[in-house]
């Protein structure tokens, strides 16, 4: 996160704003990635949900990658959400569906 001092039009007080670094939030998914990959299941949610907030716009891959942490620890009631969730914001996300209808399954 990079925090810049934006200074208001009188010039002599400054106010605080964050601003998310577009790359920082592609390195929390692919930190969130690498734990999904090396089954550091709790790792992962934190690094992704971290992604989440940080990003100004819905994800779906974010939110699918969730879903797979999620049913990974056998959360299939996260899981199932997550992966409404990117199927919400892209309807066809094939991966998610499938996901989807193997957990509405169990």
């Amino acid at each position: 996160m990079i925090w810049r001092d934006l200074r208001n039009s009188g010039g002599d007080r400054g106010i605080m704003k964050k601003e998310i670094d577009p790359g920082i939030l592609d390195d929390l998914k692919e930190v969130g990635r690498f734990y999904l990959l090396h089954q550091r299941f709790k790792e992962a949610i934190e690094s992704l949900k971290k992604a989440d907030e940080s990003s100004d716009v819905p994800d779906p891959e974010i939110y699918y990658l969730l879903g797979m942490a999620y049913e990974s620890i056998r959360n299939y009631e996260e899981a199932r959400n997550y992966y409404e969730k990117a199927l919400q914001y892209d309807k066809d996300f094939a991966l998610a569906k499938e996901r989807l209808e193997k957990i509405v399954g169990k």
